[in-house]
Formats: C-alpha cells, sequence, structure tokens
C-alpha cells in the first residue's frame, strides 16, 4: 500500500539510518522539477518535486514494485510535459 506521507514522517521513518540509497532519479533542470525513489530503512520513499509550481509530494511504500510503478507514471509525465504533475501547466 502506498501512503502520501509529510516532511516529517519521512524524517521519522529515516530515523537510526546514515544512508538511503538513490534507486531511481531524474531531474528536469528548466522546470526544476526531479523524481527520485530511495530506500529507507522500513521501506521506500518517493519524493516528486516541481520547484517552479511550487509542489513537493512525498510516497511511502514498503512494496517497492508498487511504488516503483508509481515513480514511472510520474517519470513519464515529466518526459511529456516537463514536470511531473499532470494537473499542472
Amino acid at each position: 500500500m502506498i501512503k502520501e506521507i509529510s516532511e516529517e514522517e519521512a524524517f521519522k521513518l529515516a530515523e537510526g539510518a546514515d544512508e538511503f540509497p538513490v534507486l531511481v532519479k531524474e531531474e528536469n533542470d528548466g522546470s526544476e522539477s526531479a523524481v527520485c525513489l530511495k530506500k529507507f530503512p522500513t521501506g521506500f520513499v518517493l519524493g516528486v518535486s516541481c520547484d517552479t509550481k511550487e509542489v513537493f509530494k512525498l510516497y511511502y511504500s514498503e512494496d517497492y514494485d508498487e511504488l516503483f510503478d508509481k515513480c514511472e507514471y510520474y517519470l513519464e509525465i515529466m518526459r511529456k510535459k516537463g514536470h511531473p504533475f499532470e494537473d499542472l501547466d
């Protein structure tokens, strides 16, 4: 199950870890956007952001495949639109 989380929740999930391996990362410099999937101690965290639109989302799941599919969804949008959010222009 994928859960949208806050930054505070992400910090709590990160407690006790020194490293967070990046599994997938893609950026768009023009829109200052990024999609990044990282390994956390108890699961995986997906960060999706667009600085020029001031939008930032975090997702958590213990299931890599499920979160990877969501990561691919955002990457596809970013490749088409220049940023990872379907509902933004």
